[in-house]
């Protein structure tokens, strides 16, 4: 909702009179006080593994997101780039990190790094929309990563243990020697793309496979994706934030507002707990705690 908007759906609900300006002013405040609430999590998110996306909010600021276990962070940055990426996990962030393979993401060690299956996916139908020499690269790769996926899927619903899982990327007719074969034979073929893709895969190809052997990480980045969908349709209806203040405002109740709802907790009764605290003087509530209430239930 725009700001006269918003002041006033508060006039007529609830009869309190506001102005478009004194909304961004209340914003501000709310934004503030919600900061030692986003620290919290932002310091524990980086003790996790991770995922991380990025997109743009309009000129000169980009929404960034880190998608872990105990916390859902969102940062908004003046760019798309590295700097702005160790800002958000960290200056020495030693979990790993699942990406796509954009630049930015390129000085991750292959031990920390992640590559998100949906992004290559989408390079293997790249290949094969070309309809030149690297479509049937492009059609076996398919065709592996579908069957690996589809044995996730499994451990996902509890009808695969993780162990035997990773046992079957050795085994199950040497899975991954297949897939570095396909790579290789690509690498080698007549379509310079898929030529060159293949090489920068074969490469970096501990890189496509660490889930299966660290805990916690996950074959995509599709938590990410979805985090950032609520900022691109926000971003489409209002242009972007204009200010420090209110990109930081987002930033914050975005990271409590997603948090909340990860751990099954009612915003609007947090929202008013950490607002009453503030007032008062007294610690914030934490969002890494569960309330004596829900263990008495």
């Amino acid at each position: 909702m725009s700001k006269a908007k918003a002041a006033r759906l508060l006039t007529d609900l609830f009869s309190i009179p506001l102005c478009a300006g004194q909304v961004c002013a209340t914003e501000a405040e709310v934004g503030q006080g919600l900061r030692p609430v986003v620290d919290e999590l932002l310091a524990a998110a980086r003790q996790q593994p991770a995922n991380v996306d990025e997109t743009s909010m309009g000129r000169r600021r980009w929404l960034w997101v880190m998608v872990t276990r105990v916390a859902t962070v969102y940062q908004i940055a003046s760019g798309r780039n590295r700097a702005a990426l160790k800002t958000l996990v960290g200056t020495d962030y030693r979990r790993v990190l699942t990406s796509d393979r954009h630049s930015i993401y390129s000085h991750l060690a292959e031990g920390r790094h992640q590559w998100c299956w949906s992004h290559l996916r989408r390079d293997f139908q790249a290949m094969v929309d070309r309809h030149n020499a690297g479509s049937a690269i492009g059609r076996e790769l398919l065709a592996l990563s579908g069957q690996m996926l589809g044995w996730w899927k499994r451990v996902r619903d509890g009808t695969l243990t993780k162990v035997r899982f990773a046992v079957r990327l050795h085994s199950q007719r040497e899975f991954r020697k297949q897939f570095r074969a396909v790579l290789a034979r690509g690498s080698a073929c007549g379509c310079a793309k898929t030529a060159g893709t293949c090489r920068e895969l074969l490469r970096g190809e501990v890189s496509m496979f660490l889930f299966a052997f660290v805990n916690g990480v996950e074959p995509t980045n599709n938590a990410a994706e979805r985090a950032l969908r609520h900022g691109v349709l926000w971003r489409k209806m209002s242009h972007g934030p204009k200010s420090l203040v209110g990109s930081e405002y987002l930033g914050r109740i975005w990271s409590v507002v997603e948090t909340c709802r990860q751990h099954d907790r009612g915003v609007w009764d947090f929202l008013t707990d950490c607002m009453a605290a503030a007032a008062e003087g007294r610690v914030l509530p934490s969002l890494l705690t569960v309330p004596s209430d829900v263990h008495a239930a």
